[in-house]
């Protein structure tokens, strides 16, 4: 179908309107226009198929024999996945400017913080637990948030295998290079939102734009969960270090950790194992003093390499902070894991990014992921019908 457009220009022959740029989005060379209904389909489809498969499924549903390319459909992805993901941003900005921040998260000077007490559970609930658990007196009831006014955030660290530039010519420049994304999670009772971002820091103050749009910020206590990274816990405290926040390291990642360091430090799995059946319950109850003080009693012939245990030792001080006792929070029904950032990381990023033989730009991950996360946050219609996203957690249908 062609379509004739207009162009309005002064006596002086100044453009001053053309219909053809100023109503309709514009295309690469030998591009058409297609219609919403088609931008939906294919963008939906290449969340969860290459851009092969989704070329294959367009051209089915239309009986076409040769209609969508692979090439045509991946820059549609990446230009709308761009333009989306610049709302978004716009959107987060917009959000911390009207509330004291600047646009990258800082506070401004002046800027008065009006935070409430976090509310936590009930006391007596609490110590009901703990007397359960055998830990009177070695529990604080102001460390266990109140679900209804918390907001659990989960962070993860993705990379995909990225694109060459150029062709290798060097031992040094055939090195795999990655494209990377920082996937968040959040969310608050029966709601949830998930961003990508191309960096933490991009990512957090997205992060902190939401909860402010959605008036979370200042009413709740907001929980992070993490696997270990301490480069995520410096973003962390950077961004959102004028709040009350709670940090807590994964129960898998640090078992997994512990694991993983007696099997190089020590003296075979027959000692290792009973080891273990001692060091965990300490862990599982966040006593990293008595498991610190476990370690360094260990028998020398029990050791084959100090320099493991060493490293254990400090990996448990440096993170000593963010252990807490997972026997109470597993007991008052609290979560203890980031298990729900690292499904968002593969709904998001790896399920359609990390196969064998992919690789990827750093705009084209990044675009790709965006359009996976819109949709799985139900925000792909709002966008390709009306160019707008509700930038809210979202209830997910029963």
């Amino acid at each position: 179908m062609k379509i004739t457009v207009h162009q309005i220009k002064t006596a002086g022959g100044t453009l001053v309107r053309d219909t053809g740029y100023d109503y309709f989005e514009s295309v690469q060379p030998r591009e058409r226009y297609r219609s919403s209904r088609y931008n939906e389909l294919v963008l939906e489809f290449s969340t969860d198929t290459s851009y092969r498969k989704t070329e294959k499924r367009i051209n089915r549903i239309r009986l076409q024999t040769e209609g969508a390319k692979a090439t045509t459909i991946r820059n549609t992805v990446e230009r709308e996945g761009t333009a989306l993901n610049n709302e978004i941003q716009r959107q987060a900005a917009d959000c911390l400017e009207r509330n004291g921040f600047t646009a990258d998260g800082r506070l401004k000077e002046g800027s008065i913080i009006q935070t409430a007490e976090p509310g936590h559970i009930e006391e007596s609930d609490v110590m009901a637990a703990a007397m359960e658990l055998g830990l009177e007196g070695k529990v604080n009831p102001a460390d266990y948030e109140n679900p209804e006014l918390a907001v659990d955030v989960s962070i993860d660290d993705v990379g995909v295998k990225r694109q060459a530039s150029t062709r290798p010519s060097t031992e040094e420049s055939k090195k795999r290079k990655y494209a990377y994304q920082t996937v968040v999670q959040i969310n608050q009772q029966e709601s949830s939102y998930t961003i990508n971002g191309q960096n933490q820091h991009t990512a957090l103050t997205t992060t902190m734009g939401l909860l402010l749009s959605g008036n979370l910020l200042w009413t709740n206590r907001i929980v992070f969960y993490m696997d270990g990274e301490t480069a995520l816990f410096s973003s962390i405290n950077k961004t959102f270090g004028f709040l009350p926040i709670k940090i807590i390291l994964d129960w898998y990642h640090l078992d997994k950790k512990v694991k993983e360091r007696l099997s190089s430090g020590m003296a075979g799995y027959k000692v290792r194992n009973p080891f273990l059946e001692k060091i965990r319950p300490l862990l599982w109850n966040g006593d990293v003093s008595a498991a610190v003080t476990l370690l360094k009693s260990l028998p020398e012939k029990q050791i084959k390499s100090q320099e493991h245990i060493d490293k254990l030792i400090e990996y448990l001080d440096r993170n000593k902070p963010y252990i807490p006792c997972y026997a109470m929070r597993s007991k008052l029904g609290l979560c203890n894991s980031s298990n729900r950032g690292e499904k968002a990381n593969d709904l998001v990023v790896a399920d359609r990014q990390k196969h064998n033989g992919m690789s990827w730009s750093r705009e084209g991950s990044g675009a790709l992921a965006s359009i996976c996360a819109a949709s799985h946050n139900n925000e792909l219609t709002n966008w390709v019908y009306n160019r707008n996203l509700s930038f809210s957690l979202q209830k997910k249908p029963a």
